[in-house]
């Protein structure tokens, strides 16, 4: 049985996802350099791996429980629910976003962009308290 038979045709959807994907991606150590710049020049290392350390984190809380909450079918109009918990039953179907492209892709999209969130709100914290620090100094 072909999971993907019903995406023939559809092809350069993958396509412009992979590469506005790539593009996103590019956004996460750019949110590293852009508040190590805000920061001290010797944080600015640290804070470029530690937005890529949240990237690894929050992979962990998204597949598990994080796509379940923002995307289940059986959700109500504000949360879901644990219906898709650990991904479970997040395969070839069409997405909530396209009927052209696969859940799993549509899942692992919305990824990079819990990334960059996160990522962002965790520099702006660490370099809140850089300056903090600075200025106390």
């Amino acid at each position: 049985m072909d999971v993907n038979a019903q995406y023939v045709g559809f092809e350069y959807h993958y396509t412009y996802l992979v590469f506005c994907g790539f593009i996103v991606w590019l956004i996460i150590p750019g949110i590293g350099l852009l508040y190590g710049g805000l920061a001290r020049r010797k944080s600015a290392l640290a804070l470029l791996f530690q937005s890529l350390m949240v990237a690894a984190v929050t992979t962990f809380q998204w597949m598990f429980w994080g796509y379940s909450l923002a995307y289940s079918r059986t959700a109500g109009p504000f949360i879901g629910d644990l219906a898709n918990f650990g991904m479970k039953n997040v395969m070839a179907a069409p997405s909530p976003g396209s009927a052209v492209i696969p859940e799993i892709v549509f899942c692992l999209y919305q990824l990079l962009f819990w990334y960059v969130f996160h990522a962002q709100r965790w520099a702006q914290v660490l370099t809140f308290f850089e300056v903090l620090a600075q200025s106390r100094s």
